[in-house]
C-alpha cells in the first residue's frame, strides 16, 4: 500500500485542501478535505479527514461523501486565485449541486501519477 498527501493552499499559504491518494495494487483511492470559509486551516485536521475519505472509496469502490457545490468551489478558487501553476486536483461533479470528497479509481493528474509511481504514456 502506498498514501500520500499534498496540500493546496489560498494566498495566505494556509492549507486549504487536503488531498490523500491511497493505492492498494490496481486500486486507488483518492479523498479531498476542504476547509469551508468558517473553518481554521489544520494540518492534522485535514490529513485525517481526506485519509478517511480516500479510505472509504476502496471500501466502497465507489465515489461518495458529497458535499455543497458552492462552498467547495469557493473554496477552490480561492486556491486558484494564490496558485501559479495548474490546479492539480481535477473538480469531479457528479450531480449539478454537489462535489464529490471520495473517489474510486480517479483520473489522475501527472503529478499525482509521479506521487504514486504510475508510469506516465
Amino acid at each position: 500500500m502506498t498514501k500520500k498527501f499534498y496540500y493546496i493552499r489560498d494566498i495566505e499559504r494556509k492549507p486549504i485542501i487536503t488531498v490523500c491518494l491511497i493505492r492498494e495494487g490496481d486500486e486507488i483511492g483518492k479523498g479531498i478535505a476542504i476547509c469551508s470559509q468558517d473553518d481554521i486551516p489544520e494540518r492534522e485536521v485535514g490529513r485525517e479527514w481526506a485519509e478517511y475519505y480516500a479510505d472509504l472509496a476502496l471500501e466502497r469502490k465507489t465515489n461518495s461523501e458529497y458535499t455543497s457545490k458552492e462552498g467547495a468551489l469557493i473554496t477552490v478558487e480561492n486556491a486558484m486565485c494564490a496558485m501559479t501553476h495548474e490546479l492539480s486536483i481535477p473538480v469531479y461533479f457528479d450531480f449539478d449541486d454537489e462535489f464529490c470528497q471520495s473517489l474510486y479509481n480517479p483520473t489522475l493528474s501527472r503529478r499525482e501519477m509521479r506521487m504514486l509511481r504510475i508510469p506516465i504514456c
